[in-house]
């Protein structure tokens, strides 16, 4: 059996109960706190991570080259991180629903 084989069972069952746990508690003040940070931490470290990815495309030639961006550093990949806390604070902007469970 490969080593990684335990390890994404141990990661899948700590994913699941942390799932669960969060699915099933109702979240507080606190707790909508710290998910907005996080999400915005998201969004920072997707800028971050594009203008680091884009300098080490240019590498001090000052010109794009589709070989540099395939090889090496792909532009666009840390703008998912982005992306994601985007639509994570678009849950956070959510007006609750009346007698909705929060």
């Amino acid at each position: 059996m490969p080593k990684e084989i335990p390890k994404t069972l141990r990661n899948g069952a700590i994913a699941t109960v942390v799932m669960t746990v969060a699915i099933s508690k109702t979240w507080s003040r606190g707790d909508e706190l710290v998910y907005f940070w996080t999400m915005i931490g998201a969004v920072l470290v997707g800028i971050l991570g594009f203008g680091f990815h884009l300098s080490a495309d240019l590498a001090g030639t000052g010109q794009m080259s589709l070989e540099r961006i395939l090889a090496f550093a792909p532009v666009f990949a840390p703008l998912l991180f982005s992306d994601l806390g985007a639509l994570g604070l678009l849950v956070v902007a959510q007006p609750q629903e009346s007698g909705a469970k929060t």
